[in-house]
């Protein structure tokens, strides 16, 4: 089996688990149920436990020329709700150099309120970030922030030089701590297309890739591979799509979600 055939099987079988966040799987499928009940029944009459009717009604697969693509499983009928999911890891920022804040992703003024810790444009409190269940930016990755250069006298220009790729940094130390403690997120990330060899043959195609790379390894002072760190890049360069992350709509981040790219 080749590693294209691994990763989409490891996407099916994701999918596949979403059952219990798509009950409308089931009652979509209402009318199938007379159908297949002899099929979906044991022989005592009772509800099979692998009834076909709660399996998706859109399937992931992979062809030579159209690359991954999502289709239909059975009959879809118009306006079907197809399927509900969350984003597979914690929201990210968004590239580029909007000013954001390191724990809320709100949207800040140039001459942004600072992280006490390590300098990085944080809201002033209170901030909606400030619950430590939830707040991303931990009292671990303030500290790997502190190398940054935030916290040096500089002009207001100056910062917002930075955020740019400050912002791009953000992410892959972000997805690298979550899916330390969680293989089965990590199995499903590394699944992803992340396009680095394709644009390895472009001319300063991971320009960016590689200078955030570095940094992270020479001024953050982290052992990260290279390869890694340009495959998460990579990945949410191809696969990540804008989500607001409350109704205020100066809150928005990138997030990926594992049945589209």
């Amino acid at each position: 089996m080749s590693d294209e055939d691994k990763e989409l099987n490891v996407i099916q079988d994701h999918l596949k688990s979403l059952v219990s966040s798509n009950p409308q799987w089931g009652v979509s499928n209402g009318h199938r149920q007379e159908e297949h009940h002899n099929e979906d029944n044991t022989a005592d009459g009772s509800p099979s436990e692998t009834c076909a009717d709660m399996l998706p009604p859109i399937a992931i697969e992979l062809t030579n020329n159209m690359g991954r693509q999502v289709v239909a499983a059975r009959d879809i009928t118009a306006g079907e709700l197809l399927l509900l999911e969350t984003p597979l890891l914690r929201i990210m920022p968004q590239q580029g150099d909007t000013v954001v804040c390191v724990s809320c992703l709100g949207s800040l003024g140039n001459e942004f309120p600072s992280c006490s810790g390590c300098g990085a444009p944080r809201c002033q409190s209170p901030c909606t970030g400030d619950d430590a269940t939830t707040d991303p930016h931990t009292e671990e990755e303030c500290q790997m922030l502190s190398h940054y250069g935030f916290k040096e006298k500089l002009t207001v220009e100056e910062k917002l030089s930075m955020i740019r790729t400050f912002n791009a940094l953000l992410t892959p130390l972000r997805v690298l701590k979550e899916i330390a403690t969680n293989p089965q997120k990590a199995e499903l990330l590394w699944a992803f297309e992340d396009n680095v060899e394709k644009r390895k043959q472009i001319p300063n195609g991971l320009e960016k890739e590689y200078k955030v790379a570095k940094l992270i390894q020479e001024q953050l002072q982290l052992d990260i591979e290279t390869n890694k760190l340009l495959r998460i890049s990579g990945i949410y360069e191809s696969n990540s799509f804008e989500v607001p992350l409350s109704d205020n709509q100066k809150h928005r981040g990138c997030a990926i979600f594992s049945t589209v790219w």
